[in-house]
């Protein structure tokens, strides 16, 4: 009887235990069965099946690596199995897509759709990286070329929609979305990706059906809701607008973009006062927002109150000029404590020192009633050497 090598004996206990679905014990015995013979192709390339079936995708690019170095090199390679070949090749494209060396990526979807013409993925993948490249045409083409070869691949028209989207072949991009919708037409992700498109286009009917279609699948979706309601503020459709924003901010209260846009639909009612309190809620959610910033300014110097609308102008110089602690000052002079804990939480992360953003945030929190919330704010701060009086 004649009896397998180690080498072989370890492979072959690794190719059972892989075919078993036992992945930890059959990379255990290929990395043995390298450890004897580094040139083992078949070890390195299952070895990169299991590495990537962990996600363990750096070290899966370096064993499909070491199997095309050792393969390639081969006199006769004609035993090779051509699909090892292209996953080999269309992994490592992936990869160094994902990675930003587009070149290489290509490069490498070339040597996938060489072993494999038909392969409307290895297609895709090699027009998208062109299009990182910025070489349009040839994306355009890579594109045309999956559509040839997987006509019914819906991912390949939402890729080739977004590339003459961004070229601005407007027509032909609707076009193209619009394929996608009739190959998966209750794709959630999809419908809201194009109603954004086609809102930026102002096809503000066309745009409406995606987030209707969208919120039919989802019926709580608070970006749908949102995006209908400012197709609806356009469209003067008043009173779906209203609904479509109260809805939002049912299920998303903490959505700074919806009090935004309530603001703006109060001000076309001429309801200044009230759209004054929703942009604040959008300052106290998100204190950076500077377009929700502006609006307020605007109607501080429509209702007279200018030194308001100083403070209010005095927190957008801050916010251009990075002056996020100065910001936190003003917030506080004018009552908008939410705000003040958002960003001495997030300056307190690199700067745990600095006492008097441990005292604006205590006393924000003795200003919003939770005195016990504040007391630990003040224990908190003892720990990096500040006294903090919330009596």
């Amino acid at each position: 009887m004649q009896y397998l090598s180690e080498v072989e004996e370890c492979f072959s206990e690794g190719l059972d235990f892989y075919e078993r679905g036992n992945y930890s014990a059959a990379l255990n015995c290929f990395n043995q069965a390298l450890k004897i013979d580094q040139e083992h192709y078949e070890a390195w390339f299952y070895s990169g099946l299991i590495l990537e079936f962990y996600d363990e995708l750096e070290q899966a690019i370096e064993s499909y690596e070491r199997f095309l170095d050792i393969v390639l090199e081969l006199d006769d390679s004609s035993d090779i199995d051509e699909q090892w070949l292209y996953r080999a090749f269309f992994k490592r494209g992936e990869y160094y897509s994902q990675i930003g060396r587009h070149q290489v990526a290509v490069e490498s979807f070339d040597e996938a759709i060489g072993i494999s013409p038909r392969s409307g993925q290895a297609w895709l993948c090699r027009g998208y990286s062109l299009c990182l490249l910025n070489r349009f045409e040839e994306a355009l083409g890579s594109y045309d070329k999956a559509i040839q070869v997987s006509e019914e691949n819906y991912a390949i028209w939402y890729y080739k929609g977004e590339l003459l989207y961004k070229i601005q072949h407007f027509a032909e991009a609707i076009a193209c979305w619009q394929k996608v919708l009739s190959l998966e037409p209750d794709d959630h992700f999809i419908l809201i990706n194009q109603g954004n498109y086609l809102l930026e286009l102002k096809q503000y009917e066309a745009a409406l059906q995606c987030f209707d279609l969208a919120l039919k699948y989802s019926p709580i979706d608070d970006e749908a809701l949102l995006k209908k309601a400012i197709i609806l503020i356009q469209l003067r459709a008043w009173g779906e607008a209203k609904k479509s924003l109260n809805d939002c901010l049912k299920v998303n209260p903490s959505n700074p973009l919806a009090w935004y846009w309530e603001g703006e639909f109060l001000i076309l009612s001429g309801s200044y006062k009230n759209a004054l309190y929703s942009y604040d809620k959008a300052i106290n959610i998100c204190p950076t927002f500077e377009k929700a910033w502006y609006r307020r300014s605007d109607i501080l110097q429509k209702l007279g109150l200018y030194d308001h609308a100083f403070e209010n102008n005095n927190a957008l110089i801050a916010i251009t000029q990075n002056n996020w602690r100065g910001l936190a000052s003003i917030l506080f002079k004018i009552n908008f404590f939410q705000g003040v804990l958002v960003i001495c939480d997030a300056l307190l992360k690199s700067q745990p020192h600095d006492c008097l953003l441990w005292d604006y945030r205590a006393k924000s929190f003795i200003q919003l009633g939770d005195t016990e919330e504040a007391k630990n704010c003040s224990q908190q701060a003892q720990q990096y050497g500040c006294r903090i009086h919330i009596d």
